[in-house]
Order: structure tokens, then C-alpha cells, then sequence
């Protein structure tokens, strides 16, 4: 390229800077991988993870996808995390890569690598919470991943580029489809709109993806189930029992328009930004190199301060805090400036090269979060933020026609570092106050021991003292890794996972829903007497959110059928006392009762 020194700089010092900032953030989950454990959701998908086969209804496939992965690491958490922190990296290098070498075809392999290292970094996000392990959520980020980079492939102009593509769609459209169909309709959506607008280069990369996904789904459907026809009897079943649970899982709810959950300071910030974004575009078809300038001093500031200031990390720090704003912003004020920045020099005149290409792919990678979050029964802007990559990838597509030649890579550097700063401070935020943990990450300094259940760990002093309490008292009361265990708190699925048991039905038996009861009675209808009556129980006398007798009484049992062994004491302020109880030994009356139940 036949540019300025300074130019050539500006950009060198700028993508290092980025890839910098990815590597640390990289670094950073993965120091912190073998803190912390939440008993709740993250003990779902342990037990998911340990024992996929299990369950014979489920909504969701994960489990099955990284049940291999957890056996090659014989269950240690802390490895189990830190691979799929490196899946999702290196999965969002090679998007990046793609993006790159498409939006600044001039530049150099090594460049659009350090870019790519750069927007990776923005990959790990997570708005108000740490919940590290493989679960759906980092599988249908995974998997859209693999369906953006295919989108960059099948845009090429080399038929073997596009070959790779439609393959990797079909991968992706696979996998998706294992962590949550719902998201997957919506990404096939996206997909679709895609080959539609590509027209008849997209012809062969359409049918090849087709068919890939066609063979992908029978080989997964004979590898979890042995049979197609049982694969798809499994489905149904599992979407039965999120609806009778009745936490927005319902089809209506499937299409619902969530508040979008930020203060007015909050939306006057996110405002502004937006507003600076517009102005620094326009000002970017002049000659000056101010702009250019101004970028790179965001980007060394914002990175310094992400690495030396670590924002975010203090435990002072909450979730609706000074940084409470940063979920969203800038990451989704970006492409909304960039696409106004359009519109106003449309409006001018002025040529815009390449608009419609870019203007198709920025707004279906605009649209992306809320594909892969579709089906949330969270708030969906916050579910969408975590995949954010997507809303920058997003912005640097719609920006790349109001761009000079040879002064892409200017303006891309300070789009990514504010997305990097973003990220960073949820990262941090999330190590401060992790998700229904009682204290910082950072205060994890005992180290727990759980074998092939989990390896090492670092957690807080309360969470020790429970965890090796109660796998010592449970063994010294007889209760044997791998026995059956009915968990009645509704809260409770880790303690289950750490004493070595397994859940009949499904694997988190969650309370405080309206519907518990009913999806559980359901849940069980299909599990041998025998597992049901001989399994322990775990009791929490006085939660709110303990289960109901009654969904004992479904399969001939009651509460007097079982005596309390030891009493276990969760962390203060994370629930009461629970009982460990015992089933008691007469089986005869319960076992018939239990049959003729079922055979109604």
C-alpha cells in the first residue's frame, strides 16, 4: 500500500492495541475459571453435562454436545470452562478474520489477525452475572459463530470458500438446533434471508448447507437417542414440560417485546453516544488525519484503562451500579449510529460504494443477539447483549461505505476498543459479584476437592465448609455416588451434582414457578417406580420455593416415608437448613400404589 508512514502506523498501533485488549480479557476469564461455583443453573448443567442419557425429554441437547468434552477432562469444572472459553475465542478470531479480510481486502493477513484477536475479546459477555460452564448459552453462541463465518465464506468468490461455507452453515444450524430450536428457527431466518439476497452465488453453498444439516441432525438424533423416530418423540416432550412450567416458555410468550431495562440517565448516555458516533463518521470522508488521531488515542486510553484500572472489579461494585448502562451501550449504540450516519449522507448525495451488500449483511448481523436469544424466558435485550460481538461486527459493516480507501482499518480500531471496554467491565463486574454467590471471585481462597465430580476448586470459606460438610455427612450416612435423589428445595440441583446423584426425570426439579408442580408430576410420569420410591430426598423446611408434597402423592408416596439423617447448612443468605432423608425400607404398599398410579 502506497500511503503514509503516519497512516501505516495509526493502524499497526491501533490493532496491536486491540489484540492487546483481546488477549487480556482472554487471559482474564481464564485465570479466573477455577473460582467460584453457583449451585443453581450451574449445577443444571453439570448434571446435564455428567449424565445426558439420562433424561428422556428435554428442550434442550447441550449435555449430549459437551458430554464427550467433560469425559475427556474426567469432569475437572476449572478445564471444562477454560476449553470453552478457547472454543468460543478462537471460533470469534476466525470470524473476525473473515470479516476483516472482506471489509479491507488491501491490507495484510497479520493485520486483519490482530483485528480479529482484537474483536474476539468482545465475545466474552456477561451482563450481570458468571456462569461459566458449557451450557445452551455458550452452544448457540458457538453456533452462530459458525453461521457468521460461513456467511463471510459464501460471499467469497473462490467455490471451495463457499463449499467450507455452506458446510460450516450446516454445522451451525445443527448445533444451534441442539441448544435451543427456537433460536435455531430464528438463525435458519437469518440464513435464509441471506442465500435470498445472494442470489444464485449462494445456490450451491444453499444445498450443500441443506444437506449438511439434514445428515448432521440424524446422526445426533441416532447418537442421543439410537432412532430417529425417539430423537423426535423427545422434543415435544421436553417443550410439554417447559410449558407446564409456565416461565414464558409459552408460544405467545415466544413473541413478547420486553422493556428495555435502563434508567432515563441510562438512555441519555446511550443517546449521546450514539450521537458522537454519527458526528465522528461524518467527519471521516475529509482528508485530515485528526480523526484518524483521535481514534488511536480512545483506543490506548480505553485499553490502558480496561487493563490497569480493572473497572468493574472493586466489590463495591454492583450490577446496578455506575457501570449498570454498559450492557448495552455502546455496543448497540454503534450500529444505530452508523446506520443514521447512512441515511444522512444518502440524503447528501454523497456515493456510497458497496451499500447494498454491506447494508444486507450489518443489519442481519444486527439482528443476530436477538436471534440467538429468541426463546429466552429472560429479558431479552440483556439476553441479547451476550452476544454483542455480533452488534460491533454489525457496525463495522455499516460504517465500511462511508469510509475513505485505505482508511478502514482508522475507523474500525476505536469501534472495537469501545466495545472491548465495554465487555471488560461485565467481565469484571461479573468476577466481582458473580451470580447468586456470596462474595467476590476475587475472595475465593479455599480450595475444594471434588474428584471426578469437578477437580479442584477455588470458593469462598461458606461455600467450602457446605460442600465438604455435606459430601461428608451424606457418605457417612450411606447416601452412594450415583444414587437417585428427589431434590424438594427447587433450588438446589448443584448439592445434588456434588454428592454424586442423579435427578429422575430432569435433571434441576426448580420450584417457585406456577406451574412446578404440574411440570414435574408430568416430568416423572415415565420413570420406574422402583427409581422413584428408592431415591433420597432433600427437604428445605420453610422456602418459599420448596416443593410440594403433592408431587409425591403422584407416584404413592408422602412425606412420613422418609426419615431425616443429617441436617446440611447452606451459605448464609443463599437459603434455611435442609434435611437429607432416607427413603424407608418397606417398599410392598408404596410399589403397588405407584404401579396402579401409573397405570391410570
Amino acid at each position: 500500500m502506497n500511503d503514509q508512514p503516519s497512516a501505516r502506523w495509526i493502524r499497526i498501533a491501533g490493532a496491536a492495541t486491540l489484540a492487546l485488549g483481546g488477549f487480556y480479557l482472554l487471559w482474564t476469564v481464564l485465570d479466573v475459571s477455577g473460582a467460584g461455583l453457583e449451585l443453581t443453573d450451574e449445577g443444571f448443567y453439570l448434571l446435564w453435562l455428567r449424565d445426558p442419557w439420562v433424561y428422556t425429554a428435554s428442550a434442550t441437547q447441550f449435555g449430549f454436545v459437551y458430554h464427550g468434552l467433560y469425559q475427556l477432562l474426567d469432569g475437572s469444572i476449572e478445564l471444562l470452562r477454560q476449553i470453552n472459553f478457547l472454543i468460543t475465542f478462537f471460533l470469534s478470531v476466525a470470524f473476525g478474520f473473515c470479516l476483516f479480510r472482506n471489509l479491507s481486502p488491501r491490507e495484510r493477513p497479520w493485520l486483519h489477525g490482530l483485528l480479529a484477536v482484537g474483536l474476539a475479546g468482545t465475545a466474552f459477555a456477561f451482563p450481570a452475572s458468571w456462569i461459566p460452564t458449557p451450557s445452551y448459552n455458550s452452544l448457540i453462541m458457538q453456533a452462530a459463530l459458525l453461521i457468521g463465518i460461513s456467511f463471510d465464506l459464501i460471499r467469497s468468490a473462490g467455490t471451495p470458500a463457499r463449499v467450507v461455507g455452506g458446510l460450516l452453515m450446516g454445522a451451525g444450524g445443527v448445533l444451534a438446533f441442539q441448544a435451543k430450536p427456537t433460536a435455531a428457527a430464528a438463525l435458519g431466518l437469518m440464513a435464509l434471508v441471506f442465500f435470498i439476497t445472494e442470489r444464485r452465488r449462494a445456490l450451491l453453498p444453499f444445498l450443500i448447507a441443506g444437506a449438511s444439516a439434514l445428515v448432521g441432525l440424524v446422526l445426533f438424533a441416532l447418537y442421543i437417542d439410537g432412532s430417529v423416530t425417539v430423537y423426535a418423540h423427545r422434543l415435544p416432550e421436553g417443550a410439554t414440560i417447559m410449558r407446564l412450567l409456565g416461565s414464558n416458555h409459552s408460544l405467545g410468550d415466544l413473541f413478547r417485546v420486553d422493556a428495555f431495562q435502563t434508567t432515563p440517565i441510562e438512555n441519555i448516555v446511550m443517546g449521546a453516544m450514539g450521537l458522537a458516533g454519527v458526528l465522528w463518521l461524518l467527519t471521516l470522508h475529509g482528508r485530515s488525519r485528526l480523526p484518524a488521531f483521535a481514534g488511536l488515542g480512545v483506543t490506548l486510553f480505553g485499553i490502558a484503562f480496561l487493563i490497569l484500572a480493572q473497572p468493574g472489579r472493586a466489590p463495591e461494585f454492583s450490577k446496578e451500579g455506575v457501570f449498570a448502562y454498559l450492557r448495552l451501550m455502546p455496543t448497540l449504540a454503534l450500529p444505530v449510529a452508523a446506520l443514521l450516519a447512512l441515511a444522512i449522507q444518502h440524503l447528501r448525495g454523497r456515493p456510497l460504494p458497496e451499500l447494498r451488500v454491506s447494508l444486507i449483511a450489518g443489519l442481519l448481523f444486527l439482528l443476530f443477539p436477538f436471534a440467538a436469544a429468541f426463546g429466552t424466558n429472560n429479558n431479552t435485550w440483556g439476553a441479547a447483549s451476550q452476544h454483542a460481538l455480533f452488534w460491533i461486527a454489525s457496525a463495522l459493516l455499516l460504517m465500511r461505505p462511508l469510509l475513505p480507501a485505505k482508511r478502514e482499518v482508522e475507523a474500525f480500531v476505536p469501534v472495537v476498543a469501545l466495545a472491548l471496554v465495554y465487555v471488560g467491565v461485565t467481565v469484571h463486574l461479573a468476577i466481582a459479584v458473580p451470580y447468586r454467590q456470596t462474595a467476590s471471585l476475587d475472595l475465593a481462597d479455599r480450595e475444594i476437592d471434588l474428584g471426578h465430580l469437578g477437580g479442584r476448586l477455588r470458593v469462598t470459606a461458606d461455600l467450602a465448609n457446605y460442600v465438604e460438610q455435606s459430601r461428608a455427612l451424606a457418605r457417612k450416612e450411606g447416601l452412594a455416588e450415583g444414587a437417585w435423589i428427589l431434590d424438594f428445595t427447587g433450588r438446589s440441583p448443584g448439592l445434588t451434582y456434588i454428592l454424586g446423584g442423579k435427578t429422575p426425570g430432569i435433571p434441576w426439579w426448580i420450584g417457585g414457578y406456577p406451574g412446578t408442580t404440574d411440570m414435574l408430576t408430568y416430568a416423572i410420569k415415565s420413570v420406574d417406580c422402583e427409581v422413584l420410591l428408592s431415591a433420597w430426598l432433600i427437604a428445605e423446611p420453610g422456602s418459599p420455593i420448596a416443593l410440594s408434597p403433592a408431587i409425591l402423592n403422584s407416584f404413592g408416596a408422602s412425606v412420613e416415608d422418609y426419615e431425616a439423617m443429617v441436617q446440611l447448612n447452606p451459605p448464609t443468605g443463599w437459603g434455611v437448613p435442609q434435611l437429607l432423608m432416607r427413603p424407608k425400607p418397606e417398599l410392598g404398599a408404596r410399589l403397588a400404589a405407584c404401579r396402579e398410579l401409573k397405570s391410570k
